[in-house]
């Protein structure tokens, strides 16, 4: 069995290519991770249904969710952390940045990025 796609689907890489597309093309859809699609004026968030059960895609939904995962905001399976990996042990370099990463300092530059920083979440 082959899987096919319809000749008017245009695939994209990452959050960005996706955005791009959807924000250059009429009557597009797209999925990306909420904060590239929350800092466009060109595309708006729209609605999920799981379980039959509507959900608005908002950042306090989406919060509440990450932060209780049977608070029922927001499709559990579609809210999740952000992972970092290291091939092995982190070297001290990679430790430093995971460290970072983790304190309140890094705050600012994960809400300039569109993402929601585990001092918000945890």
């Amino acid at each position: 069995k082959t899987d096919k796609f319809h000749a008017g689907v245009v695939g994209k890489t990452g959050n960005a290519g996706v955005l791009k597309a959807v924000e250059d093309t009429p009557n597009s859809i797209g999925f990306v991770d909420f904060g590239f699609a929350e800092g466009s004026d060109d595309v708006i968030a729209i609605g999920l249904i799981d379980g039959g059960k509507l959900y608005s895609v908002t950042e306090d939904n989406i919060k509440a969710q990450l932060k209780d995962s049977t608070a029922d905001t927001y499709p559990d399976k579609l809210a999740r952390p952000l992972n970092y990996l290291t091939n092995g042990e982190p070297n001290s370099m990679e430790q430093a940045f995971i460290t970072f990463a983790m304190s309140p300092g890094a705050t600012t530059y994960f809400e300039e990025c569109g993402y929601f920083p585990v001092t918000e979440i945890a």
